[in-house]
């Protein structure tokens, strides 16, 4: 498991390294003969654990220690200097936490029971589940999603360096790990890449906001924030397609890319945005759009306040691109922001939530301010043919 090399065109991965724990085939065997106990992965932790040993946390190469963690929910920052806003945590119940010891080298497995990676465990603490919420999600109030998911872990965490075997490595549709992405960014032979992420299907404001940023640099990658499900969201399956088509019809091509871009569901508003910087950093990417309630759940964080957080001056290396709600103005019949138009009044909001309530309630035609026909279309029909929604 050596760290991978980057190109020097290319901005350098967070911390000047891209860690990789990934174990060769060949030392597999080896590897499983030293391991004492096994502890199985929820799917978020197998989403963070892959992230590490991907190198998508770089600079992390395992979960947090307890002075790791208390480190960041205080100070903002790694003990090695670098801003880190988002504890990486291993939650054990109270079984494994009996039964795990520091020194071990525990087998780690999927939901399905399969064996795809190891912890060296380094450290066992507990966590004060309302400091984290109170510091991390800004508030400590159980109708918040990510206080809800905290507090349901429990308060024993495990840390120590991962190693995910090679045999367990293969990505999932549409995915690249930052070895592969920044290779795809390189061979463009460009220098300026702009990261786009969502979690909904596209509308005209997103389209808006792409334009602006393929205007402004070289090349746009889309990610797909994949991981969460939110009872009424759109599957994942039918954001990835949607946007497929769209980057493969509509955008120039060869200047467009898609991602598949695994996180776990956090909620934390301007927090979790820098950590989906840092993330686009390490694939490679040198900008970021960030807009209105990036991240954010409900009204718990201000409407710019994940733009906010970037104008502290920290050590990521991504450069922010702040970009203004886009909204619909009938009386114009375009997308505008507030600054462009002479007649805010008219200003329509644009949001994934009026697309999935006009889907449902059949009110097709009113979604021709919202979507672009084809998106509509394409919508219609995959309703028709499968479910669209997460019941």
């Amino acid at each position: 498991m050596t760290p991978s090399p980057t190109s020097i065109r290319l901005i350098e991965p967070y911390g000047g390294t891209l860690v990789d724990r990934i174990v060769p085939m060949s030392e597999i065997p080896e590897l499983e003969r030293g391991t004492t106990g096994v502890m199985t992965l929820t799917p978020g932790a197998e989403i963070h654990f892959r992230n590490i040993a991907t190198g998508c946390y770089s600079p992390l190469t395992g979960f947090m220690s307890g002075a790791e963690y208390r480190s960041v929910i205080r100070t903002g920052k790694l003990p090695g200097g670098q801003d880190w806003k988002v504890p990486v945590l291993l939650h054990a119940d109270a079984l494994t936490a009996r039964d795990v010891r520091e020194g071990m080298l525990v087998a780690l497995t999927d939901q399905a029971g399969s064996r795809i990676g190891a912890i060296d465990v380094r450290d066992i603490f507990e966590i004060d589940q309302d400091e984290y919420c109170r510091l991390v999600m800004g508030t400590n109030e159980t109708e918040h999603p990510g206080v809800r998911n905290i507090v349901r872990q429990g308060t024993v965490c495990i840390g120590g360096e991962v190693s995910l075997f090679a045999d367990a490595a293969t990505p999932e549709t549409l995915q690249s790990s930052p070895r592969d992405s920044r290779a795809a960014l390189d061979a463009t032979g460009k220098d300026s890449f702009t990261a786009f992420s969502t979690r909904n299907i596209p509308h005209r404001g997103h389209e808006f906001q792409h334009r602006i940023a393929l205007d402004r640099t070289d090349i746009l990658g889309i990610h797909v924030i994949t991981g969460a499900t939110v009872t009424g969201s759109f599957r994942s399956g039918a954001v990835l397609d949607i946007y497929d088509m769209l980057i493969s019809e509509f955008y120039p091509r060869g200047r467009v890319f898609l991602n598949n871009l695994r996180l776990p569901p956090i909620y934390a508003g301007p927090n979790e945005a820098f950590l989906q910087a840092t993330v686009l950093q390490n694939l490679g990417y040198t900008h970021f759009v960030v807009g209105r309630d990036h991240a954010g759940v409900g009204s718990y964080y201000g409407r710019y306040a994940s733009q906010e957080i970037f104008e502290i001056p920290s050590t990521l290396g991504i450069e922010i691109l702040p970009l203004p709600e886009p909204h619909y103005c009938p009386h114009c019949d375009k997308i505008a922001t507030e600054e462009m138009c002479d007649r805010p009044e008219f200003l329509e909001k644009l949001n994934g939530r009026d697309v999935r309530r006009l889907l449902v309630e059949g009110r097709h035609e009113e979604l021709a301010e919202i979507l672009r026909p084809e998106i509509r279309d394409a919508l219609i029909e995959r309703q028709h043919e499968s479910p669209l929604f997460i019941e």
